[in-house]
């Protein structure tokens, strides 16, 4: 699965951790 995520500069360090665990479970972000 591929899903792209996207934050403004007050939702970065949200964005990184979600990006982090999708990429763990085997999910490409883009």
């Amino acid at each position: 699965m591929k899903i792209g995520i996207g934050s403004d500069h007050g939702g970065f360090e949200l964005k990184e951790y979600i990006r982090k665990a999708l990429s763990e479970e085997g999910i490409e972000v883009v």
